[in-house]
């Protein structure tokens, strides 16, 4: 579900803001790396215009595999939701990757039980681990 209201925000933001953009193409990939890259080899030899990819969702790396074994690499643009260890490579050279969006799913959760225990004034009894 979160991935779809993504890709609606990117494409309400893209036609109210930019509107002589326009998104070509909407893969789903159900998360799997192996998908993306299929997906992403797809676009690239399909799609030679297209030069930004937005990963809604997990299965980045495959796309960033498809996208360099390219010889379009330099001519595009990642944008990508959390910063996988493959994700994070191209964030911090300044190449491919200029912008991805970190939820930090850990803290997340952690700062969800701070703030029960506090609401509630007592700690959990049970502690919960999957």
């Amino acid at each position: 579900m979160s991935v779809e209201l993504r890709i609606k925000g990117l494409r309400s933001a893209i036609n109210e803001k930019y509107p002589g953009l326009s998104t070509e193409v909407i893969a789903k990939t159900h998360d799997d790396d192996l998908q993306t890259y299929i997906q992403t080899q797809y676009v690239l030899n399909n799609h030679p215009d297209a030069n930004i990819f937005f990963y809604a969702g997990a299965g980045v790396y495959g796309g960033i595999r498809a996208i360099c074994e390219s010889n379009r690499r330099d001519q595009i643009m990642v944008f990508a939701y959390d910063l996988y260890d493959e994700a994070r490579k191209y964030l911090n050279e300044g190449t491919l990757i200029p912008l991805a969006l970190y939820q930090d799913p850990y803290n997340q959760g952690y700062s969800a039980v701070k703030i029960i225990i506090c609401y509630t004034g007592k700690a959990l009894n049970q502690i919960f681990t999957n």
